[in-house]
């Protein structure tokens, strides 16, 4: 329904009462989707997988995703076949295409210097839904996302997912900053958040589920201070378990399942902090499957902290002192192929972030099997090697997406869900009108008949204000886009 159709509506309604009373009728009337009192709390899991999900499920092991998707609409998500996570996640909070909104891939050139950089939320040129709502006195609580720095000031708490280290203060890491809303001691809670994961991950690995366990603590704590009307959390963990663990069947085949499962406990938290009068979306970008083999196999060193442990070092970081260091720069300059004797790793130098070293390329050429000796111990050496892709790969035909709660429908299965209808569908459930130039629609599907005839949706032509027609000069740290960067190049992401 047209909002000017409302109009003429209230028109025809007051026409014979007296004049006085029209202006009252009228704002009433239009104003009347506004007042509307819905929360919408939005639980975004990057990677998320039916293929993992469906087994949970039957399990029993997911009981509070369970019970959104008995209570609920559930289905596969139609997502970009791009596959790429931050040019999907910005078509979802925006409900524009990239073309549109403005992020266009995991690296951007910095319109000032041409250098190649994360992208960052001032070079999104589409407004997100935290900007619309909060334009709109609605309180938004934004806890991570894909693209989330700097942190936008917005009416509520925007936390970005940079903000897991010493960032107590920092403007571009949360607005307000967590000197605003906490105390250091409580800050430095979320950085050990206790809830801890119940597989033991190496550190290659390890830096998604922190990160997780970071934003969780603040998810939890924010909205146990405070009301949202629309409340996001974003868990990137199951993507980088998930690239790095797919298909494994020894040391860490329990490590996918066992994420889904904290996951799940940390949606039944926040559950507990939303009343009645809540929609809760979980959806995820894109699933998972096995990666394509590659014609020119690269490698890539993930399980190197196997060696690590063989020649007495438990768990290396970039926090090593300096004695451990040469221990084990020591150690793994020492290791030889016994086939023809050769080094395996040569060049070890030292970096702030850790140790530099580069592999013998002649132990991994031709079908010959090499073996190495750690330990006093005998290994293949292809069992300390993973080859490039990683056994993971993003599935775009396996996004999740899972509506329960206020005014939804109960044992709905989503068939034509899209990326691009989920901007419509937060502003419909927020009660608010729906821009017409974004892609997609309200998801009418999944909302009870009797709330979608009482209520249908109402549409404007845009939120769009040309504040960010263009892309602005984008903040920049040099220290933290290397962080990213490495973090990207752990995925394959970039080269």
């Amino acid at each position: 329904m047209e909002a000017r159709n409302i109009f003429k509506k209230c028109v025809l309604v007051v026409s014979c009462v007296p004049v006085l009373t029209i202006p009252i009728c009228l704002i009433g009337c239009y104003h009347r989707i506004h007042e509307r009192k819905n929360r919408v709390l939005m639980i975004a899991l990057d990677g998320a997988s039916w293929k993992i999900l469906t087994p949970l499920l039957d399990e029993g092991k997911l009981p509070h995703m369970k019970y959104l998707i008995e209570n609920g609409c559930a289905g596969r998500l139609r997502t970009l076949k791009v596959g790429i996570s931050r040019i999907i996640w910005a078509t979802i909070i925006t409900g524009k295409s990239p073309q549109l909104h403005g992020i266009i891939g995991n690296l951007m050139v910095d319109p000032y210097t041409n250098d190649l950089i994360p992208p960052t939320t001032d070079m999104m040129k589409a407004r997100a839904i935290w900007n619309i709502l909060s334009e709109r006195n609605k309180r938004v609580g934004i806890i991570g996302y894909c693209v989330d720095w700097p942190a936008e000031k917005v009416n509520g708490i925007m936390v970005s997912s940079r903000a897991n280290g010493n960032k107590y203060s920092s403007l571009r890491d949360a607005q307000p900053p967590f000197s605003s809303f906490c105390s250091k001691k409580t800050f430095a809670s979320f950085l050990k958040n206790p809830s801890s994961f119940p597989v033991r991950l190496p550190e290659y690995a390890a830096w998604g589920p922190d990160c997780d366990r970071f934003l969780a603590g603040v998810a939890e704590y924010v909205c146990k201070k405070n009301t949202f009307d629309f409340f996001c959390l974003y868990l990137r963990g199951i993507d980088t378990i998930s690239h790095f663990c797919w298909g494994d069947t020894s040391r860490y085949k329990d490590a996918i399942p066992e994420y889904y499962i904290w996951c799940d406990g940390v949606i039944g938290n926040l559950l507990k902090r939303f009343d009645k009068n809540t929609t809760v979306i979980i959806l995820s970008d894109h699933g998972f499957m096995g990666a394509l083999p590659s014609r020119e196999p690269k490698y890539f060193f993930p399980k190197v902290d196997d060696p690590f442990e063989a020649e007495g070092v438990k768990m290396f970081t970039s926090q090593e002192p300096g004695p451990a260091r040469e221990h084990l720069k020591q150690a793994l300059g020492g290791i030889q192929a016994e086939e023809d004797g050769g080094y395996l790793f040569g060049a070890l130098a030292d970096e702030p972030r850790g140790l530099k070293f580069f592999v013998d390329k002649a132990c991994l050429r031709g079908s010959a099997k090499y073996h190495i000796l750690l330990g006093g111990k005998e290994y293949d050496l292809l069992d300390a090697v993973t080859k490039i892709p990683l056994p993971g790969n993003h599935d775009v035909n396996d996004a999740v997406i899972i509506i329960s709660g206020k005014n939804i429908r109960k044992h709905q299965r989503l068939t034509q869900a899209s990326v691009y209808d989920i901007a419509p569908t937060l502003l419909y459930l927020s009660g608010l009108p729906v821009a017409r130039d974004m892609q997609g629609s309200v998801l009418t599907a999944a909302v009870d008949p009797k709330f979608l005839k009482e209520e249908p949706p109402v549409y404007i032509d845009t939120y769009e204000n040309g504040k960010k027609a263009t892309v602005q000069k984008p903040a920049r740290s040099p220290e933290e886009e290397a962080i990213v960067k490495e973090q990207m190049r752990s995925l394959g992401y970039i080269n």
